[in-house]
């Protein structure tokens, strides 16, 4: 075949097309093409392009379809058809590509989403502005560089994948992280209609070898505990009652931060000593039942205010309730303040259920009811219905009386 062949229809003599010392075209002649011209440019320097040509408001138009062999004879076709398809509808293909353009440019880059999730996420009284930084932190240093000038609704979940195997290549626990900071963001791109599924879904931290993190094993002995109380019955400490309660309370119930900071005085019931703690703020979903004895009665009533609805009320926000990041803040700047081994206040959580076990001899099922854990077993969940209310009841009892008698008996 020579360069002069003005009409193809095979691959092969695609493929055969020679350069010449100028560019020359040639047309696609198959009987799949439904309208307009499909033709083949060839350039001095060897490349071959695909153009459409068709006729829109009675002028000549000429449109990229894709470069040999990138795009394929057959592909070339279906493109071009789709093309003629819009202009028999009244559409020049030229502008709607034009269109798709522009609005594909107006889609935010995934360094543009990452900030403006940041910035929201930043922006809740829950979250540390250490965790926040944290997340800033591992963005610029380990996803940027791989995500970071992407549109968001180019992204595919290999890219995340690709981006997470770079990670690994340094660190398997910055791995395991970056999965959470960037499930974070799918999770806000989905819910701003930027993305119709969250991309995360289907990666597991075991496909880039990112083992998950050791659990903490802090917990405080009772000497500990003793020395901790003191310390916040220090009226030099500068401390507010309502985080010296609330880490009081941690300690004798086991509680969960969240749920001490936002605890409402209409869940209190102090003539049957109970605290019921609403399904709409357990973390399992399901209502559970704090029982309160002497020493937890009585920080709770030094609290309790006519028309207050939080026991525990912040002090910049009126009618707001404290912040559980306060919380996070107040035990960090205790442990560092007194001689006590570095502990977050979750392991206070951890130190009651632990001395539940060590001083009063409590049993794990038990245990993990007061916790309001859910049981790993799937038998135990579904036929084992029970909830052990009396026994819960005495252990809280004697855990209130040892307290009392080992910590706290000045304040009595």
């Amino acid at each position: 075949m020579t360069n002069r062949t003005k009409r193809i229809n095979t691959d092969q003599q695609v493929k055969s097309l020679k350069p010449c010392s100028e560019k020359y075209s040639v047309t696609v002649a198959l009987p799949t093409i439904i309208g307009g011209s499909l033709i083949i440019q060839v350039n001095p320097g060897g490349t071959k392009t695909f153009y459409c040509r068709y006729r829109f408001d009675g002028k000549q138009h000429e449109l990229k379809v894709g470069r040999y062999p990138s795009r394929s004879l057959k592909d070339a076709v279906i493109i071009h058809n789709v093309h003629i398809e819009l202009v028999d509808l009244g559409i020049n293909p030229k502008e709607r590509l034009a269109e798709e353009a522009a609005k594909a440019s107006s889609e935010p880059l995934m360094s543009e989403l990452f900030y403006f999730w940041h910035e929201s996420y930043s922006r809740n009284d829950s979250i540390s502005p250490s965790c926040a930084k944290a997340h800033k932190w591992r963005w610029e240093k380990y996803l940027f560089s791989e995500l970071g000038h992407m549109r968001v609704i180019n992204v595919k979940r290999k890219h995340l994948a690709i981006g997470l195997d770079s990670v690994s290549k340094s660190s398997k626990e910055e791995t395991r992280k970056c999965m959470t900071t960037l499930n974070y963001l799918m999770r806000f791109a989905q819910s701003r209609g930027f993305i119709e599924d969250n991309l995360c879904l289907g990666l597991s931290p075991k496909d880039f070898q990112a083992s998950p993190s050791e659990p903490r094993q802090r917990w405080l002995s009772m000497a500990e505990i003793s020395q901790l109380w003191n310390y916040l019955d220090n009226t030099e400490n500068k401390i507010s009652l309502e985080v010296k309660t609330a880490i009081k309370l941690a300690i004798l119930t086991g509680a969960r931060r969240s749920e001490l900071a936002r605890m409402e005085i209409s869940e209190l019931d102090l003539q049957k000593g109970i605290w019921t703690l609403p399904a709409s703020r357990s973390k399992n979903g399901k209502a559970h039942v704090y029982h309160l004895h002497t020493l937890s009665q009585k920080l709770i009533n030094e609290l309790i205010k006519p028309d207050k609805k939080y026991l525990l009320s912040s002090p910049k926000n009126i009618g707001q309730s404290l912040s559980p990041y306060t919380l996070t803040r107040a035990v960090s700047r205790i442990s560092t303040n007194t001689k006590i081994e570095s502990f977050t206040f979750h392991d206070l959580r951890r130190s009651a259920a632990t001395n539940w076990a060590e001083e009063l001899k409590t049993d794990h099922y038990l245990i993990d009811m007061m916790l309001n854990h859910q049981p790993q077993n799937r038998l135990i969940r579904t036929y084992q219905i029970s909830r052990r209310e009396e026994d819960k009841k005495r252990v809280w009892k004697k855990w209130d009386s040892l307290i009392m008698k080992q910590v706290s008996m000045k304040i009595l």
